[in-house]
């Protein structure tokens, strides 16, 4: 004798469910649905996880720029060092940046004109050269440690 096949509503979205059905077989499709419910959940957590992780850094930057300004002084020194020195140069700092470091005197032993500008986070600069601009931010840093700890394209 076959088995009997009976619609329920739990199973309204197409699937059948079998009555007095293989047991190993329903416990098999049961984990199967846990592992991929386990899957969305770790998936969920990775991200909270990894977003918390960039707030501490977020934080422990933001701290040890108030602990020691001269924090600020590296940032832009390596970004003047990269820079070269190509004509025209600028060095874009935030506002509240500029006044706890000592980038006014770096630029000029360069010859390279510093330029407050706001859209720059705190502990992060831009250089220019005519229209070419590279940021060097925490934003930035952080965006791409994200994407890094995400897998890639992910998250």
């Amino acid at each position: 004798m076959g088995r009997v096949i009976k619609k329920t509503p739990e199973t309204a979205s197409g699937k059948t469910a079998l009555e007095g059905g293989d047991p190993a077989a329903d416990a098999l499709a049961h984990s199967a649905s846990l592992i991929r419910m386990r899957a969305r959940i770790e998936d969920e957590l990775r991200g909270d996880v990894v977003d918390l992780a960039l707030l501490c850094a977020r934080r422990i930057v933001g701290q040890a720029v108030e602990l020691d300004p001269s924090t600020l002084d590296g940032i832009y020194g390596q970004a003047l060092a990269a820079a070269g020195d190509a004509g025209s140069l600028v060095i874009h700092v935030h506002p509240g940046d500029r006044a706890r470091s000592d980038v006014d005197a770096m630029a000029a032993a360069r010859g390279v004109r510093v330029a407050e500008d706001p859209s720059v986070g705190p502990a992060g600069c831009k250089v220019t050269v005519g229209s070419v601009e590279v940021r060097a931010t925490l934003d930035g840093a952080l965006a791409a440690l994200r994407k890094a700890m995400m897998g890639g394209d992910r998250g």
